[in-house]
């Protein structure tokens, strides 16, 4: 039987069973999400491959988000995700981040402020919008390609370019 192939809407709709409240849910795969793409640090320098790998880091940062859900609680992995995110968002100069997604929206988020609302808003935002495109079916690339271009249009959306 072959290996179920890692893609966002399994991982997320998995994470929503393992948290209770929906706003909860959205602020923490909205956390997780910048968290892995902050944390992101490119192998190859290929535009396409940079963003499978951006596109691989989130799935991981959500593996682990429902590896401490199921562990104990995903409030933990919360706080640690808020707490990497303040931390960026406050240094000065800003960084210049490895991820494209993050760079295309981290000024923006600053500037707008009220953080916790926006990053609630992107994760419920990002799990409708892969709930509605539902599980996608054939190659790697294709799925990497449509899950990136997901998570490009919710950060633009609820956080802006």
């Amino acid at each position: 039987m072959p290996k179920e192939v890692t893609q966002l809407h399994p991982l997320l709709r998995t994470l929503e069973q393992c948290v209770s409240d929906r706003d909860e849910y959205g602020a923490l795969v909205g956390y997780v999400v910048l968290r892995s793409l902050a944390d992101f640090s490119p192998k190859s320098a290929a535009e396409t491959e940079r963003r499978y790998e951006e596109v691989k880091a989130i799935y991981r940062g959500l593996e682990d988000a429902l590896a401490a859900s199921i562990r104990s609680s995903a409030f933990s992995h919360y706080c640690a995700a808020k707490s990497r995110i303040e931390v960026l968002l406050k240094q000065q100069p800003m960084p210049v981040p490895q991820s494209s997604l993050l760079s295309s929206c981290l000024a923006r988020l600053v500037e707008r402020g009220n953080t916790d609302d926006r990053l609630r808003r992107l994760g419920l935002y990002l799990a409708e919008s892969v709930r509605e495109r539902g599980r996608m079916q054939g190659n790697l690339p294709r799925i990497y390609e449509s899950d990136y271009n997901v998570l490009q249009q919710a950060l633009d959306a609820k956080v802006g370019r």
